[in-house]
């Protein structure tokens, strides 16, 4: 008898374990990204994509054509830094815990994407090496999550396309899987 209880009980352990491993399969990382074809030619980028967790500065959306980089990675626009600096503030209560993020480059020699977590502080950058056109820099953050990012070269001008960031998977309680096994 004993024997029979415990392997329902193993063969029930089993089952839970099956429909947290389904339930927990849906949490994916979430991908955002801007392309900068939706904001009209000559806008000064700031709140445009509030709705998405990105506030900007320092940045303005231009065609690729009328730049000395004239092809851009996606569509016609790219946002052009005359300064030589952008930044791109992350609302983590929109865009979930940031852990990587990624745009196409171009510009003159050492243009450099920087992530920062909330407290200011680097937790990786990636900077060209040698003049760019259309070069994907990538930052992953192996720890805290990144809240701003700061594209700039030193005071020269560049421009950027196909601004991606991805947000880690949320974790999952186990209200979370109950909850999403009864809906299921």
């Amino acid at each position: 008898m004993k024997d029979y209880f415990f392997g329902k009980v193993k063969s029930a352990q089993f089952v839970v374990a099956a429909l947290i491993g389904i339930a927990a399969q849906g949490a994916v990382a979430a991908t955002t990204t801007l392309t900068f074809d939706d904001i009209a030619n000559g806008t000064n980028l700031s709140t445009e994509y509030q709705g998405v967790g990105v506030t900007a500065s320092g940045a303005t959306i231009i065609v690729a054509t009328s730049t000395p980089w004239p092809i851009a990675n996606t569509g016609l626009n790219v946002a052009y830094a005359s300064s030589g600096l952008m930044t791109f503030n992350l609302n983590s209560s929109i865009t979930g815990n940031v852990q990587s993020v990624s745009a196409y480059i171009s510009g003159d020699t050492s243009t450099g994407l920087y992530a920062y977590d909330a407290g200011g502080s680097l937790v990786g950058q990636a900077v060209t090496v040698g003049a760019a056109s259309n070069m994907l820099l990538s930052v992953t953050s192996s720890g805290n999550p990144i809240a701003s990012v700061a594209i700039h070269d030193g005071g020269s001008s560049f421009t950027i396309d196909t601004l991606s960031f991805v947000a880690a998977p949320p974790v999952l309680t186990c209200t979370d899987v109950a909850q999403q096994l009864y809906n299921a």
